[in-house]
Order: structure tokens, then C-alpha cells, then sequence
């Protein structure tokens, strides 16, 4: 065999290897990802305990120690929060009586007959509550089965955070090993990569936790059952630049409006227009600036790319992908 086809041979063997690992570690890609996002935040935390230990191992595992309280705290804080909020939510549900109207709506076969086809009333709820209760005992063993992988995949992040910050140095020069370009093309590659993990860690972190503040604020103030829990989903939702927040707080304006409380939704209304635009407008973009520049349409099509393909981590998985594919177009560009 010729030295030529030897190497087509391993380039090949290699490819072949290198999808088998991709298919067999596909459901835990994400929490791969998050652990080497998670060395990256806290890298600066192990490199301070490591100069004052002088012991790498000991530092990463104080790093590890401290990311998991950082992240399970919040976790925790959360919860409580939601379980509260939906306390809440069932006592409005039953202080309204709307299981009671629904119940009496569904007992009266005349709301169901015409559309029924003259079946009997009695047979087609029981075939629709045995479909019901199959669809739901079906779910159990999937919904145990995603549990368990989700705890799996938690343990592989902050193993994967471990070995990463032990191995920074080493993993790094590896990965650069095999991209064909200049020294000088490496570094501003890496320098964007950086760029765009600060500014999408930190900053949306940072918008999204104002946003959810301000969103909260306003729903209690203009008393929106769960002003909390609607905060929470006003953080998430600010994840999504221009449209994230409105997409919240403009249908619990209206439904307060529509619910015979004007005063509450027009202010609300007010409230999201002027001080939650700003904070989504002004402020994201002064925060985003100061951390590094990142057009907007990175993050939207980002988010749009990295969200079906690698879940929560594809929000900063997937704008990094589009700059970083940027950058290398314009280096390829450049170096012609």
C-alpha cells in the first residue's frame, strides 16, 4: 500500500471513528458543551485559588464545589418560588370556580351532542378519559427514563468542568493543532470565540436578570396574579432580543384590559412600553457594547440554530457558532 493511500486510509479510519463518538455521545453533547462553557465562566475563580494553593486539583475541585452552589442555589430559589406562585394560582383557580363551570359545562350533553353524531355521551367521555389516562401513563417511563439521563448529564457537565480547567493549556493547544491557518488567524478566532461567550454569558445573563426584575415589579405593582413566576418567564423570554419581553407582558396587559381591570392594563401596558422597552432596547445594547460587540442578528439567528439542535446551552452554543463562522469566512477571505 502506498504512503498516499496509508494516509487516506487513517484520514478516513478517523472520520469514521469520530462519527461513531458523535452518534453514541449525541444525547449528551449539550451537557459536554455546558461543562466547557461553565470552565470558561469560572476559569478566572481556579486560576486565583490555584495561585494562592499551588495545587491545581484542589483548586479545580473548590471550582467545581463553588459553580455547583452557584447553580443549584438559584435552582432551589426558583423552585420555591414556582411552587408558591402555583399555590397561588390554584387558589384563584378555585376561588373563581372555574373547575365547577367547566365540570357542569362537560355533564350537560347538550353542549356535546350536536357534535357527536348520535354516538352515546357517556361512552365517548369514558373512550376520551381511557385515551387520556393512557397518553399520560405512557409519558411516566419516558418522562423517568429523561430524568435519569438529565442527571447523568448534569454529573458529565461538572466532570467535563474538572478535567477542562486541570487541562485548559493542553486542550486548547490540541484543538489548535488541527486548524489550518496562520498564528495570527488562531489567535483572533480564539479572541472572538471569547468575545462572543462573555458578551452572551454575561450580557444576556445580566438583561435577562434585569428584565425579569422589572417584569416582576411591574406585575405586582398592577396586580397580575404570580407577578413572580410571569417574572421568571419575562427573564427567559428576554433571551430573544426586541421581541422577548413584549412577547409577555403585552398579552398580560391585554388580558388585564380584557378582564374588566382598565386602569391595571393600560399601566401595565405603560409600564412595559416605556420602562421594559428601555431596559430591552437601551440597555441591552450599552451592556452588550461594553462586553464586546455582537450584532443582534447573531443572537436572533444564533438562538434560532442553537435552541433545536443542543437545547438551553444552544443559547450560547448557537450564536457562537454563527460569529465564529463569520470570523473564519473573513479570514479565508482575507488570507486569498
Amino acid at each position: 500500500m502506498k504512503l498516499s493511500e496509508k494516509r487516506n486510509f487513517f484520514v478516513w479510519f478517523i472520520l469514521f471513528i469520530s462519527l461513531l463518538l458523535i452518534i453514541g455521545l449525541w444525547d449528551f453533547i449539550p451537557f459536554i458543551l455546558t461543562g466547557l462553557i461553565l470552565a470558561y465562566v469560572f476559569f478566572p475563580l481556579f486560576n486565583w485559588t490555584s495561585r494562592k494553593i499551588k495545587n491545581d486539583l484542589v483548586s479545580a475541585g473548590i471550582t467545581v464545589a463553588v459553580s455547583l452552589l452557584i447553580v443549584v442555589v438559584p435552582i432551589m430559589i426558583i423552585s420555591s418560588i414556582l411552587v408558591v406562585q402555583s399555590g397561588e394560582a390554584v387558589n384563584y383557580i378555585e376561588n373563581t370556580k372555574i373547575i365547577p363551570k367547566i365540570t357542569e359545562f362537560i355533564s350537560a350533553p347538550e353542549n356535546f351532542q350536536p357534535y357527536l353524531g348520535g354516538e352515546d355521551l357517556q361512552n365517548s367521555l369514558k373512550g376520551i378519559a381511557e385515551k387520556a389516562v393512557s397518553l399520560v401513563t405512557g409519558y411516566i417511563p419516558s418522562f423517568i427514563n429523561f430524568l435519569s439521563n438529565f442527571v447523568l448529564g448534569v454529573f458529565i457537565s461538572f466532570v467535563v468542568l474538572f478535567f477542562a480547567l486541570i487541562d485548559r493549556g493542553n486542550f486548547l493547544k490540541f484543538v489548535e493543532s488541527f486548524i489550518p491557518v496562520s498564528e495570527k488567524a488562531k489567535k483572533r478566532i480564539q479572541d472572538e470565540g471569547e468575545t462572543v461567550i462573555k458578551t452572551v454569558v454575561y450580557g444576556m445573563f445580566l438583561v435577562a436578570l434585569i428584565q425579569g426584575a422589572a417584569g416582576g415589579i411591574g406585575f405586582f405593582i398592577f396586580g397580575v396574579k404570580g407577578a413572580a413566576l410571569w417574572g421568571l418567564i419575562m427573564a427567559f423570554a428576554a433571551i430573544i432580543p426586541v421581541l422577548g419581553a413584549f412577547l409577555v407582558w403585552l398579552p398580560v396587559s391585554i388580558y388585564l384590559f380584557a378582564s374588566g381591570d382598565t386602569y391595571g392594563g393600560i399601566g401595565l401596558f405603560l409600564y412595559g412600553a416605556i420602562v421594559v422597552s428601555y431596559i430591552d432596547n437601551i440597555a441591552r445594547m450599552k451592556i452588550f457594547n461594553s462586553l464586546g460587540k455582537i450584532h443582534p442578528l447573531v443572537t436572533l439567528f444564533g438562538l434560532l440554530i442553537g435552541l433545536p439542535f443542543f437545547g438551553a446551552i444552544g443559547v450560547i452554543i448557537g450564536p457562537l457558532i454563527i460569529a465564529l463562522f463569520m470570523t473564519v469566512l473573513k479570514i479565508v477571505h482575507e488570507e486569498k
